[in-house]
């Protein structure tokens, strides 16, 4: 047996519990990142234990893209539809979202006693993420270069247990489209995504997301992941008088619990 192994035998049970501390994935809707961890343990085949650390390390990547994977695919594009969904469906796609996943950036490394090694990764929901999976809309014609009625959209859904989602819409009392995929520009859908979300309101009209004076507007209900707002509201966002053409460039924060 190789000298190096006989102590790294004695510590596996005591120290490789502590590689377990963190969840494999989380998502942060108000960064819009998916941040998850990735545990390898060190290869007791290997010819010494720098070798064995490098093997450890190449199964914590491994760990961490099976997480981003698996949560990235529970995550909501639009109502009735997760990523998970999306990708079952279209082969090219799914090779193309696993692609991306691959350059995801580590951000933190654990090195243990035992060898082993956990990774903290993090990736973006917009960019690249978000151009492959958003459902390519009709363009819609947005109105721009008349009234200024604001910088941005704020739309207020507190206490309506929104579900967050990489494609929300906002609909009339109709059920009519006054927002959605198909109002953004193909970069700022790869900058911004569809549509931001925060917590808190003060900070959500102080957002240069969407500048220095957005327009307020309130959810009355949701559908899915959709948001029904007033037909009031609804009619300034078709106004044909008026520039919004913060909708073409993504400039929306939802303001959830």
């Amino acid at each position: 047996m190789r000298p190096w192994l006989v102590g790294l035998g004695a510590l596996l049970w005591c120290v490789a519990p502590a590689a377990l501390s963190m969840p494999s994935a989380t998502i942060d809707w108000e960064k819009r990142t998916i941040t998850a961890t990735g545990q390898g343990a060190p290869d007791l085949n290997a010819p010494n234990p720098a070798a064995a650390r490098i093997g450890a390390e190449r199964a914590a990547q491994l760990d961490a893209f099976r997480n981003l994977l698996e949560t990235l695919k529970g995550v909501k594009v639009s109502e009735g539809q997760t990523a998970g969904d999306r990708m079952a469906g279209d082969a090219t796609l799914k090779a193309e979202v696993e692609g991306v996943l691959r350059n995801f950036t580590v951000v933190a490394r654990h090195y243990f006693s035992d060898g082993g090694v956990e990774l903290e990764v993090r990736m973006p929901l917009d960019g690249k993420v978000a151009e492959l999976l958003i459902p390519k809309d009709p363009t819609a014609a947005v109105s721009q270069g008349g009234t200024d009625i604001g910088s941005g959209l704020v739309v207020v859904a507190k206490g309506l247990a929104v579900t967050p989602a990489l494609a929300p819409r906002l609909l009339d009392p109709e059920g009519k489209v006054v927002y959605g995929p198909g109002f953004v520009q193909v970069d700022a859908l790869k900058q911004n995504g569809i549509a931001g979300y925060l917590k808190d309101l003060t900070a959500a009209s102080q957002s240069a997301r969407v500048g220095s004076h957005p327009l307020l507007v309130k959810a009355v209900a949701t559908k899915g992941t959709d948001l029904v707002i007033s037909d009031q509201d609804a009619q300034k966002l078709e106004d044909g008088h008026a520039n919004l053409g913060f909708l073409s460039e993504g400039k929306v924060i939802i303001v959830i619990d």
